[in-house]
């Protein structure tokens, strides 16, 4: 997983990419078992740390959270809009784990670099309580197809004006299974 990042040259960054790691396996963890619709939680390896040094854990040697905990804590939100890519569709799930249904428009825009957006989108949803949904299922490969390294997915889930959620995906090149890595986002 440290592909994801520039080689680390000192030890600054050597900390920020292990940090950033462990959160983005906790992130990929949480939302496969969220979009399976599976009544489950995480257990991390390590939450806690017990010597002064570099390591994967979520709360650091003094009690301070690291990444992996603020990750855990916005993967577990109550209320989650994310997306997944498998080839050149692109599915769009909302989980719903309060005690009411939530109503609201699920927006999707692929944004490229500059930060304009290629294409923006809407639906509306409706989610019953405790329950994932598969809301959408949309084929955006005439957009973000050989630029998948200038581009990505921003999610977000709203009532009105308020957000309940936001996520976003970096896209997957064509015949690899891997999203696009950080250091190679244009």
């Amino acid at each position: 997983s440290f592909n994801r990042y520039w080689y680390p040259t000192t030890n600054e960054t050597l900390v920020y990419a292990t940090q950033q790691s462990a959160a983005e396996e906790i992130r990929t963890l949480v939302n496969a078992a969220r979009r399976k619709n599976s009544k489950c939680g995480v257990l991390t390896s390590q939450a806690n740390d017990s010597w002064y040094g570099i390591s994967q854990s979520t709360v650091d040697y003094f009690g301070r959270w690291k990444a992996g905990n603020y990750m855990l804590k916005r993967e577990f939100a109550p209320i989650l809009a994310i997306a997944e890519q498998k080839e050149n569709d692109i599915t769009f799930y909302v989980s719903n784990e309060t005690h009411e249904q939530i109503c609201g428009t699920l927006h999707y825009a692929v944004i490229d670099n500059r930060n304009i957006p290629l294409l923006t989108g809407d639906i509306d949803v409706n989610v019953e309580r405790f329950t994932t949904k598969e809301v959408l299922k949309k084929d955006l490969s005439s957009v973000f197809l050989g630029n998948e390294d200038e581009c990505y997915l921003l999610v977000c889930l709203a009532n009105g004006s308020n957000i309940l959620s936001k996520s976003t995906l970096m896209f997957t090149k064509s015949g690899e299974t891997s999203p696009v890595n950080q250091k190679s986002f244009k």
